[in-house]
């Protein structure tokens, strides 16, 4: 399926939030891809009072994942290993205590 090789090295940043998609190298080598959120240099503080407080990530609109994050000793980002296979676009959202929930979609 060229879906697999289309996200590869997807990136996407939207308002201030990164979601990058990693496909497995090979169908053999592992049965999920692994899904990032918060990262490619956009650093959001984490300090008591002002903090990415979860993440949560979506595929075709089904929560596969959330993170609860704390101030001062979490950066804001997360990692998902999620099957793709037939699965038309994902979804992140990150709580910011302070600015609210920021939403990130990707189509595969």
């Amino acid at each position: 399926m060229k879906r697999r090789e289309a996200i590869k090295l997807t990136a996407l940043a939207t308002l201030g939030m990164a979601v990058t998609a990693q496909a497995c190298p090979s169908k053999n080598s592992c049965s999920t891809d692994q899904i990032t959120v918060g990262q490619a240099g956009i650093i959001h503080p984490s300090v008591n009072g002002h903090w990415i407080d979860f993440i949560s990530l979506y595929v075709d609109k089904k929560l596969v994942g959330k993170t609860i994050l704390m101030a001062e000793i979490s950066r804001g980002a997360a990692a998902f290993r999620v099957k793709l296979d037939g699965a038309s676009f994902i979804t992140a959202n990150a709580g910011c205590n302070i600015h609210g929930i920021w939403v990130s979609t990707l189509t595969l």
